[in-house]
């Protein structure tokens, strides 16, 4: 499978939508707050723990060139730790070839694949022209990775992971269910991945105020494992 390398990258959940009452905020909540103490262009946004807290990091360059990393809280949308650093000319370069933001460029490829949302994304200069690498996971956990042309939005490719042409015999809704027997709490979402031959799902939860990864066997839906 083709793979774009990424300079910057980014978990994306901005269009995630979560059960009403849920402890858990979405993306744009977070950059909201983020924004509220940085100005500028957001570069990334990941989902940690952060001495035993979910939080979303999400980064900012400003237009002095200073990036921010900032935590906010996952549940209620606190700033966390706000840490500031001076970018590489390369990158700061970088960004003024941008000219759409990570949120549409999640919604377009989310369109392409119905039922999916981006966990992952990164930005890459390529002869003189900036690619947004996307990873996306379907309402059954399949992964695909698309290339989006930061100027002018155009998808460049979009491709299945070869990996999974072949099916594993437990569903997503199945892997969930274990997934929540074992830890009870908020799904963030589900991706597949195969190992050495053996699909396997990881359920992102957040549970409270912490986000877990439980890892489900796609073949007799068993809970083999989960961090922290």
């Amino acid at each position: 499978m083709k793979r774009v390398l990424a300079v910057l990258f980014l978990a994306v959940f901005v269009s995630a939508a979560f059960p009403a009452g849920t402890q858990v905020i979405g993306g744009d909540a977070a950059v909201k707050a983020a924004r509220a103490q940085a100005d500028g262009i957001v570069t990334e946004i990941g989902t940690d723990n952060y001495k035993g807290r979910f939080v979303y990091d999400v980064k900012i360059l400003d237009s002095s060139g200073v990036f921010h990393t900032i935590a906010v809280s996952g549940t209620d949308g606190a700033i966390v730790r706000h840490t500031i650093k001076n970018q590489s000319k390369g990158s700061y370069n970088l960004l003024k070839l941008v000219n759409i933001t990570h949120k549409q460029v999640a919604a377009g490829a989310e369109a392409t694949v119905p039922g999916s949302i981006v966990y992952d994304s990164g930005l890459h200069a390529k002869k003189g022209k900036s690619i947004f690498e996307l990873k996306l996971v379907d309402d059954k956990g399949y992964v695909y990775e698309a290339a989006i042309d930061a100027m002018t939005g155009t998808l460049i490719s979009m491709e299945k992971d070869d990996r999974f042409l072949s099916y594993p015999d437990v569903t997503k809704d199945a892997a969930e269910k274990a997934a929540l027997a074992k830890i009870s709490g908020t799904i963030l979402y589900t991706r597949l991945d195969k190992e050495t031959g053996t699909f396997y799902y990881y359920v992102n939860i957040v549970s409270g105020g912490t986000l877990y990864k439980v890892k489900v066997d796609g073949h007799n839906g068993v809970v083999v494992g989960k961090t922290p």
